[in-house]
């Protein structure tokens, strides 16, 4: 796993800001909303969540929100990284936190993301790229 200096995350699901749970709300707590954030990926229905895969050469986009983590960046990574499952042992672990480049309105920012550690069978991808408006339909 990277080193802890990235201090920006990007999230996409139930962790955005129109999402009503412990963990989002400990974001929007704890972190700095910076603004809206995308990159080239995959976006995938998992039935109750979604998940990511990073592709630069994909021509979809994932669209979610960026937060800057400040002094409360160990924590709430910490309590972010038990929300998605991940273990010490990376063994079974659904999701891995990566650093990826994500374009904001202004630049392209170095963001932890919570990304798929592979590919889904049989998932529906969400080409619009965005978990909040397909959920809505």
């Amino acid at each position: 796993m990277n080193t802890l200096s990235e201090n920006h995350l990007f999230v996409y699901g139930t962790l955005m800001s129109n999402f009503n749970n412990v963990h989002s709300q400990l974001l929007r707590a704890r972190c700095d909303y910076i603004g809206k954030g995308s990159f080239h990926g995959y976006l995938f229905d998992l039935g109750y969540y979604p998940g990511v895969i990073f592709d630069p050469k994909s021509k979809y986009a994932v669209h979610g929100e960026i937060y800057h983590l400040g002094s409360n960046q160990e924590m709430v990574l910490e309590k972010l990284d038990t929300y998605e499952g991940i273990t010490d042992s990376e063994v079974n672990n659904e999701y891995k936190r990566i650093v990826i480049p994500v374009l904001s309105s202004k630049t392209i920012l170095p963001c932890w993301v919570y990304v798929l550690t592979q590919k889904p069978i049989n998932s529906v991808t969400i080409t619009s790229g965005s978990y909040g408006q397909y959920i809505e339909k």
